[in-house]
């Protein structure tokens, strides 16, 4: 191979190793996996008002952002002081909607049986109790080409 190519490969790699992807990464004690980035959701239930409560996430660069949370009841511990709420049906039921605006880093969550953590996105429905009692869920670049190197969540 003459020096012409060898530096031409060697151009060619370090393009091709510089690009990157945006991925949500999922981890905790029992074990990680990343997902391609799309909103998402985190579905629980409620510890006090023991009803199903769903937090929207849009991924951002290099963060997510809460931009929406459907709550069943709007009592001890949910946000019934917000002012920015209506009432709305999703996925056949009435829930209360309300427009929480937040940027989060990381986040971060104490799963439990008795509250049933879940992410959905696209077409992947995760139960974040396999991941261990704390889970970590936040956005990461990589490079396509290492990105098939590490375990892919599946649902």
């Amino acid at each position: 191979m003459t020096k012409k190519k060898v530096v031409l490969l060697i151009f060619a790699a370090a393009i091709t190793l510089s690009f990157q992807s945006t991925y949500l990464q999922v981890s905790g004690e029992r074990g990680s996996c990343i997902i391609p980035s799309s909103d998402f959701s985190v579905s629980f239930v409620h510890s006090v008002e023991l009803s199903k409560e769903i937090d929207f996430y849009r991924v951002c660069e290099t963060s997510l952002f809460l931009y929406k949370t459907l709550v069943k009841s709007a009592g001890w511990g949910l946000p019934s002081t917000e002012k920015n709420f209506s009432i709305v049906r999703y996925k056949g039921d009435e829930w209360f909607e309300y427009r929480i605006k937040r940027h989060v880093d990381v986040l971060r969550i104490s799963t439990s049986p008795v509250n049933r953590f879940t992410l959905e996105s696209d077409n992947l429905n995760i139960s974040l109790e396999k991941f261990g009692d704390f889970v970590e869920i936040r956005v990461v670049k990589k490079n396509p080409l290492m990105a098939m190197f590490h375990r892919w969540c599946d649902g």
